[in-house]
């Protein structure tokens, strides 16, 4: 399934079944591609729907799914002990260094297909799921 919105072609491929690594029951794995229409760079990026709402059946889901995407890349601009103490309070520091990791990823693809880190928040404030 493939959307558009503003310059952005985003493309949702169900993937399988492959567990999710933060819940062993959730399989509801999808291979999600962003492309910047006006730029060509692009990237993609894992997704796993919720046991709720388990696959992705529309172009607003498509469009949830980029919003997760985005609020991973800004969660990847904080440094480690902003994070932790922003998003897993008692957790354990492995767990919260993999996450980490994960959304400093997802922050280097996203700043290299939208832009900016600016243009990132205002993408969110747009979607505004």
């Amino acid at each position: 399934m493939k959307t558009n919105y503003k310059n952005f072609e985003i493309t949702a491929v169900y993937a399988g079944d492959k567990c999710s690594p933060w819940d062993e029951s959730n399989y509801n794995y999808y291979k999600i591609s962003v492309k910047n229409t006006e730029t060509r760079k692009r990237t993609t990026f894992d997704f796993w729907c919720s046991i709720a709402h388990p696959e992705i059946e529309d172009e607003n889901d498509i469009l949830e799914a980029f919003d997760c995407f985005l609020r991973d890349a800004t969660a990847g601009d904080y440094d480690i002990d902003d994070f932790y103490n922003e998003f897993c309070g008692d957790g354990e520091i492995k767990n919260a260094l993999r996450a980490w990791r994960g959304c400093k990823k997802a922050y280097k693809n996203a700043v290299r297909v939208v832009g900016d880190i600016d243009t990132i928040y205002n993408l969110l404030e747009d979607l505004d799921f």
